[in-house]
């Protein structure tokens, strides 16, 4: 069967699935529309959920074609990426895609991939021996996440809905997918298996350094391929390669470590009295001692630290007794050395702050895996890069940088899967350890995706509170003059709105602006009796003018805005009365759109008042110091925010301004934004309810033996 068939076959399978979960994404968007429709609050909201609901209901078939459009161009997308001379494109999202649509696809991209990772590894050497290149991984290969979010962001892109409308559907079809994306990969997969693809992927592990050479059944093996190569070479040569991983380091000596190893063992080693003989037959090998880890792990749950050591050796050693009928077994001094080091490792852990009970969980899950590195594979100390404490290294590190989210919940499944599928090499660890890596990156794009949108927000908000403030500079000096209560409406309701979208999008040099300031003005003192006789005609007119021409661009209606001009003329002629004539106050035409903006404003204004809080006492030099600082700390830094009830929120700083004294953190996902005012926080930072988190720089591996060799200095004393 050739590549084209094949890949036919799978697109036929991929598009089968995705046009049902697509029609069924719609047709639950559409009943979820039309309720929300029926129980709208507002007659805006109601006028929304139907435009929605009537724009799916006319493009859910556009959508659909441009679906299966873009599936059926995957795979020649690929394939022309692969034939260039340099490496393959990663599969993205179109250029400037609304941010709403880019945060919806990026979750359904990061949640499909951690659900189908173990299909997704299968099918991802599949293609590779389809296509004859090492070059395709997740990112660029057909029907990947990446490539249906590729799908899914040039089929939007082609089909007129509004971004809401779009945002509703992924994110209903990203729940849908979650239970069946597994199904789908294992039928693509089915279709590489029955065309004889790599029908069954076994990983060819390297032997960790201590291990036995190579045993007579691998000799066989090696044949074996050897015979295949000349039947099939292209699927033997890809069935012979060991799996390649994607995080695969070069070897780094690590001489600090060793050396406080061995200080360590040193330490360990008793000191003084004679010199206890032990029976060579009676030590326990290490492959004894590996079997009975083993064994030991899979009948219960095995905690590591030092409390529980002895007793571990206790259970290690009855294990080798039954096992080899050694009625005395003695562990090796490097055995029982190594196991009482680890057990002071996790003594750190299990005390350090910094590390979340989720992730002390995570440890405990491979506590097996890393004993048996520890006491057979020697680079385990004396390689900086060692697969497994690369691992370690990151499991910190998004303990500290994911504190106390669901992101951390998700990071146990990585520690369960390498505990499952270690063969007492570093591999196992080396692919968790990539997997968490790209994991930990997808949500950390997503995090700052969310964080730029707030900090745009909080930009924007600062931007209007200034051009209000230079806006209400001027208002108050009109209003003040002002004398005819219509005419204050009209500055207040009209022209104040006007003006701060001119100085908002024009500036405040530009002739617009000024044109319009100088006709607020004119319409000001034509509101008082003294100064309208300072005006000229030409004034009045272009005043008048303006105000017409403004009201049509705020939408005021025709009707409106005429009942609004002869109310002005009616009011000035009615001031403009000479003193010793007493007429009566004349009756003004109803302006509807003024009188409900009139509302609205006090609607508005009691809110506020009810937001406002007490003022900031003056900061204290040393809070002023703490301001400083804050001023200058770099975006990103962490912060623990402490409740009255002690517990800790931990927060990103975002985004600080000395122009408007305000500061913007963020939960580490980006979200749940939270702007507050520089002082009050400078004051909460002094009194310690804030505090700044140091992120730990150095091999926290080596750092925890640093600390256990300082506790074993302090007990010798």
């Amino acid at each position: 069967m050739d590549k084209n068939t094949i890949i036919k076959q799978c697109i036929e399978v991929f598009d089968q699935h995705l046009t049902s979960h697509l029609k069924s994404a719609l047709l639950s968007v559409l009943k979820q529309l039309f309720s929300q429709a029926e129980n709208a609050t507002s007659n805006q909201d109601e006028q929304n959920f139907f435009s929605w609901y009537r724009q799916l209901k006319d493009k859910g078939k556009d959508l659909a074609i441009a679906v299966k459009t873009e599936v059926k161009g995957m795979p020649d997308f690929i394939s022309a990426q692969l034939e260039k001379a340099e490496s393959p494109a990663a599969l993205s999202l179109v250029a400037e895609e609304e941010l709403s649509i880019t945060l919806a696809l990026t979750q359904m991209d990061s949640s499909l991939e951690v659900i189908a990772h173990g299909e997704l590894y299968t099918m991802e050497k599949r293609m590779n021996v389809l296509y004859g290149s090492g070059q395709i991984d997740q990112s660029n290969m057909p029907f990947s996440p990446p490539a249906l979010v590729w799908v899914l962001s040039n089929a939007m892109n082609r089909v007129e809905l509004d971004t809401e409308a779009k945002v509703m559907v992924l994110e209903t079809l990203t729940r849908i997918l979650g239970g069946e994306i597994n199904t789908v990969y294992q039928q693509i997969n089915q279709v590489f298996i029955d065309a004889g693809i790599l029908p069954n992927i076994k990983a060819q592990y390297a032997q960790a350094v201590g291990h036995e050479k190579k045993s007579d059944s691998e000799a066989d093996s090696k044949t074996k391929t050897q015979s295949a190569v000349e039947q099939d070479p292209v699927t033997a040569e890809s069935q012979e390669k060991p799996i390649a991983s994607s995080s695969q380091v070069t070897p780094k000596y690590d001489g600090k470590t060793q050396e406080l190893v061995e200080s360590i063992f040193k330490m360990l080693t008793p000191s003084g009295g004679a010199k206890r003989e032990v029976n060579a037959a009676a030590q326990v090998k290490n492959n004894e001692f590996d079997q009975a880890l083993i064994q030991l792990s899979q009948q219960t749950s095995v905690k590591a630290n030092s409390k529980n050591m002895a007793q571990l050796k206790e259970q290690l050693a009855d294990q080798v007794k039954n096992n080899t009928g050694n009625f005395y077994p003695e562990l090796t001094a490097k055995q029982s050395q190594t196991m009482d080091l680890m057990g002071m490792v996790y003594d750190e852990i299990d005390t350090d702050e910094q590390i979340d009970s989720n992730i002390r969980s995570s440890f405990n899950t491979i506590n097996i895996p890393l004993l048996r590195l520890a006491v057979n594979d020697d680079t385990f100390f004396t390689d900086a890069n060692h697969p497994a404490r690369r691992y370690m290294e990151l499991l910190v590190e998004s303990s500290q940088k994911w504190h106390g989210t669901e992101v951390i919940k998700k990071v146990h499944q990585f520690s369960d899967s390498a505990a499952k599928s270690f063969d007492g090499s570093g591999v196992a660890f080396d692919k968790a350890a990539s997997e968490l890596d790209k994991y930990l990156k997808v949500k950390e794009k997503r995090a700052l995706l969310a964080e730029r949108k707030w900090v745009s927000a909080a930009k924007g908000k600062e931007k209007m509170d200034i051009t209000k403030a230079k806006v209400n500079e001027h208002m108050d000096s009109w209003l003040k003059a002002c004398q005819i209560p219509f005419v204050k409406d009209i500055l207040k309701n009209v022209w104040e709105d006007a003006l701060t979208l001119t100085l908002l999008r024009e500036g405040e040099d530009s002739d617009v602006w000024k044109k319009k300031i100088k006709a607020a003005s004119s319409l000001a003192k034509m509101g008082n009796r003294e100064e309208a006789k300072t005006l000229k005609g030409p004034d009045k007119l272009q005043a008048m003018h303006m105000l017409d021409e403004t009201m049509d661009e705020l939408g005021f209606s025709l009707r409106d805005r005429q009942s609004t001009k002869d109310n002005i003329h009616a009011c000035i002629a009615w001031e403009s009365r000479p003193e010793n004539l007493d007429l009566p106050t004349p009756e003004l035409k109803k302006v509807m759109s003024i009188e409900e903006a009139k509302k609205g404003r006090e609607i508005q204004t009691s809110d506020e008042d009810e937001k406002k809080i007490e003022q900031i006492r003056d900061l204290t030099d040393d809070e002023k110091v703490q301001m400083e600082k804050l001023i200058t700390t770099p975006y990103g830094s962490l912060f623990d925010f402490s409740s009255n009830q002690r517990e800790k929120v931990r927060k990103k700083l975002s985004w600080v301004s000395t122009l408007s004294k305000k500061i913007l953190f963020v939960d580490l996902t980006g979200r749940h934004p939270d702007k507050m005012d520089l002082p009050r926080v400078a004051i909460d930072v002094h009194r310690g309810s804030i505090v700044k988190v140091e992120i730990e720089k150095k091999s926290y591996f080596q750092n925890a033996l640093s600390k256990v060799m300082a506790r074993l200095k302090k007990f010798a004393n």
